[in-house]
């Protein structure tokens, strides 16, 4: 096994990774579902990420509510647009 063997693997992981990501994305979106949380860890406010998992405490982050993996914005909650399509 070569040395660049586990950095391929985790960089096949990591695309693959990105992939259930986007297709998490998808699915929230397509229903009108937010993508993300706000949350506290050890004081500390944050956001994670629905599709991908990753939480980040950036206050840049936060604020634009943006995900650095997954490299887009999130999309709030539409209620009301989730309740007239399904209901």
């Amino acid at each position: 096994m070569s040395e660049s063997m586990p950095f391929t693997e985790f960089l096949r992981d990591m695309a693959q990774h990105k992939r259930q990501a986007d297709r998490r994305r998808a699915a929230l979106t397509e229903y009108g579902c937010s993508t993300y949380w706000l949350i506290h860890q050890r004081g500390q406010p944050g956001i994670r990420c629905l599709c991908c998992g990753l939480d980040s405490f950036n206050p840049t982050d936060i604020a634009e509510k943006f995900c650095g993996f997954c490299d887009t914005w999130h999309t709030e909650w539409l209620e009301e647009q989730t309740h007239a399509d399904h209901v």
